[in-house]
């Protein structure tokens, strides 16, 4: 009670893991946003009836499971405000054993929101987790990595913990939507970095366009565009064009 009433005096959502029912319940007497379930109790029926019972979100960590436990598991919650966490429950595992794709296989199989409980030493999977669209991820922390705790070889101190935030924050602009299209910062190149078609040498009116008549060189201020050079080959020119001018339709006879 003590720590969720400090968290919240910072900001800071208090979030807890029960390991048996009465102590979901004291959870939930303290109102928390949402409530997690520990790989190893995914298998514990009695306990995630319990939690599903609240109605309030639940975070389903899910190391060492098949996808028919999860199905399981997810039908006793009774309703869909869960988010899975992919997790190697080994601390820590090898990067042999990270298994990442499995974020993906989750999303497939339960249309579900789907984060990443790492237990590797650095950020760096943490990146690779975002980038195959983990939208959580669950960090062990520690004030000293020499403090000697169970964990501390692999957690993050807070520094590092910034940093790990920070990166995923950029690396979450970076992706983007999606969209392929020019973006903004690109738009000069659509001129100076394209090309069109401009006459090669001093070309008369009545001339027939060949190969040799035509540069297709930057910049791209002509209408012509290297898509265009083979139906313009063999055209007769309407007018004449100089050296080095690009060309436009209305050098062409119709």
């Amino acid at each position: 009670s003590e720590l969720a009433r400090f968290s919240r005096s910072l900001g800071v959502d208090f979030l807890s893991t029960p390991f048996d029912v009465g102590t979901s319940r004291l959870l939930q007497s303290l109102g928390l946003p949402a409530i997690k379930i520990s790989s190893s109790d995914l298998v514990y029926d009695e306990l995630i009836e319990e939690v599903g019972s609240y109605g309030i979100p639940v975070l389903l960590s899910t190391g060492m499971a098949t996808l028919g436990e999860v199905e399981r598991a997810l039908t006793l919650i009774g309703h869909d405000k869960v988010v899975l966490f992919h997790c190697i429950a080994m601390y820590p595992p090898t990067f042999e054993e990270a298994n990442l794709k499995v974020i993906q296989t989750l999303q497939k199989a339960f249309g579900l929101p789907v984060g990443f409980s790492d237990h590797f030493p650095g950020h760096e999977i943490d990146l690779a987790a975002v980038t195959l669209g983990a939208c959580c991820i669950e960090k062990h922390v520690t004030l000293s990595r020499e403090d000697g705790a169970p964990d501390s070889f692999y957690a993050l101190e807070i520094d590092e913990f910034g940093a790990m935030v920070s990166a995923i924050r950029q690396l979450e602009s970076a992706l983007g939507d999606g969209k392929k299209r020019c973006m903004p910062c690109e738009e000069g190149g659509l001129i100076g970095g394209r090309r069109c078609l401009y006459a090669a040498r001093d070309l008369a009116a009545g001339e027939t366009l060949q190969r040799e008549d035509i540069a297709v060189v930057r910049p791209n201020i002509g209408e012509l565009k290297p898509r265009h050079l083979k139906s313009v080959l063999g055209k007769r020119l309407a007018a004449s064009v100089p050296c080095g001018a690009p060309l436009h339709w209305s050098h062409l006879e119709p």
